[in-house]
């Protein structure tokens, strides 16, 4: 009865040591987070679609190579906090509920995810209309296509999280 009963606790160790290492692994692949490359939506959509899907499904985030130069994205980073340190009337003057493609400012808890009030706030922005000539869709990508919408069909991508219209690219546009 002893041999029985140090066997199970042999392989219950060997277990939980197998489970230990396979969390390991986990939280260190957690700690990676993916690095996605804008260029390659131009070059290959479908391996940039692919690899938007497995970061947005496995991790949640990802970080986004743009190579838009520093100066645009500090100016950028700089308007965006002036913007957001002014008071509601002056924010409220571009509200989203304005706007036929749902862009615009929104205050604290009007945007939600799955039912749950989202607790900040935002400013949708995106180019209105259609994209010029020749940049449609990268590479020709017109399986991409769905993922762009125009005014007049964001209200099905609105309040729900997904944003509709413009050239914008995330997870719920790009069918991911």
């Amino acid at each position: 009865e002893r041999r029985i009963e140090a066997a199970q606790r042999r392989r219950r160790a060997h277990a939980d040591e197998r489970r230990g290492s396979q969390l390991d692994a986990a939280r260190r692949d957690m700690r990676r987070l993916p690095v996605l490359d804008l260029a390659l939506w131009r070059s290959a959509p479908a391996d940039f679609a692919s690899q938007l899907r497995h970061a947005c499904h496995h991790h949640g985030f990802f970080q986004l190579r743009h190579r838009v130069p520093s100066g645009v994205v500090e100016r950028a980073v700089a308007e965006a906090r002036e913007f957001f340190a002014r008071g509601a009337e002056h924010k409220r003057a571009i509200d989203y509920s304005q706007s036929p493609a749902f862009r615009g400012y929104m205050a604290v808890g009007v945007e939600n995810t799955a039912g749950r009030c989202d607790h900040r706030e935002q400013l949708e922005i995106a180019a209105e209309g259609a994209p010029p000539p020749g940049e449609e869709y990268p590479g020709g990508a017109a399986s991409l296509r769905h993922g762009t919408a125009t005014p007049s069909t964001a209200d099905t991508h609105s309040r729900g999280g997904g944003g509709g219209g413009g050239r914008a690219l995330g997870c719920r546009q790009a069918g991911v």
